[in-house]
Formats: C-alpha cells, sequence, structure tokens
C-alpha cells in the first residue's frame, strides 16, 4: 500500500522497492537489474523478440556472490503467474537459479536479504 492508502500497481511497486535499493545500498548498484518486457506496440514487440525478448521473464535479477542468479516476479496479492512465467520459473531453476515471487516490500527484502529503508530513521 501506498502512503495515501491506495494499492500500487507492480510496476509501480517495483519502481519503489529498487529507487530505495538505489539511494540506501549504493554498494548493491549493478548486482540488481530490471527485466523490461512490455512493449508500446505491435511493432515494438515484434522489434523486442528479434532482439531476444523472451515472453515470461522475471521482472527483477539479482546477481548473488556465489555467482547464481535469483530472480523475482513481483505480484499483487491474490494475482498469479502467466504460463510464460511458470515455464520461465522452469527454465530457471533447472539451472540451479532461484525463483521466488514477492507479493510486498516485506517479502521483496527478505529474499535479497537486506532491511527495508523505510525501517531507518529519517526514511524519505
Amino acid at each position: 500500500m501506498s502512503e495515501q492508502g491506495q494499492e500500487l500497481s507492480e510496476i509501480a511497486l517495483q519502481a519503489e522497492i529498487l529507487t530505495d535499493i538505489w539511494n540506501y545500498y549504493p554498494d548493491y548498484r549493478g548486482r540488481c537489474f530490471t527485466i523490461t518486457n512490455n512493449s508500446e506496440s505491435r511493432e515494438k514487440g515484434s522489434l523486442n523478440m528479434a532482439m531476444g525478448v523472451v515472453k515470461g521473464l522475471s521482472d527483477t535479477c539479482w546477481l548473488l556472490p556465489d555467482g547464481r542468479c535469483l530472480w523475482i516476479e513481483m505480484k499483487l496479492p491474490g494475482k498469479t503467474q502467466s504460463d510464460q512465467q511458470k515455464w520461465w520459473q522452469g527454465v530457471v531453476e533447472s539451472l540451479g537459479h532461484l525463483y521466488l515471487i514477492a507479493y510486498s516490500r516485506a517479502d521483496y527484502f527478505r529474499y535479497i536479504g537486506l532491511e527495508d529503508p523505510r525501517n531507518f530513521p529519517g526514511y524519505k
């Protein structure tokens, strides 16, 4: 939930989390990145697919110290994975990587092992 009590979209929640990580955990910059799979138009979607965009990829990827990746899919409570996302989870896990679904800020920060900056004194 946002400060105004309104539910955030998955995109807004992800942006809020990653902005906080960027601002409060500078040593982790570059270890996490967003996967942009949404296209503005059919033409852009076709171009993206030609360039290697794969349907179902997770929203974010964390590079772990042991060389594996942690793929995190953001979902609002009550929402479920698409068939393509389930397929991607299978690919990731078959290669020894981790795949988790975060339904909240708390989930996301717990998965990556960092404290939510909202708990810091003076959080803005």
